[in-house]
């Protein structure tokens, strides 16, 4: 079990694309629950934390159709 302290609040991009501007505050919240439910139930490591930006959400929105509805959108 991973303590809550391992956890906390996504470190959000410091420059994000042009192109996900419109959904950077759908992307903080999936960022948000990475960093939160996600490394609490094991999703991702308690050291991704600082890392789920680059790692994990502009990784894969780069290979996203351009089309496609963003969570919370």
């Amino acid at each position: 079990m991973v303590s809550r302290e391992t956890s906390g609040s996504a470190i959000g991009p410091p420059d994000l694309p042009l192109w996900l501007e419109p959904v950077r505050a759908s992307l903080a919240k999936y960022a948000d629950i990475l960093v939160g439910p996600g490394i609490e139930r094991g999703l991702l490591g308690p050291r991704e934390a600082d890392k789920v930006w680059d790692r994990h959400i502009i990784n894969c929105a780069v290979v996203a159709e351009p089309d496609l509805e963003v969570i919370g959108t």
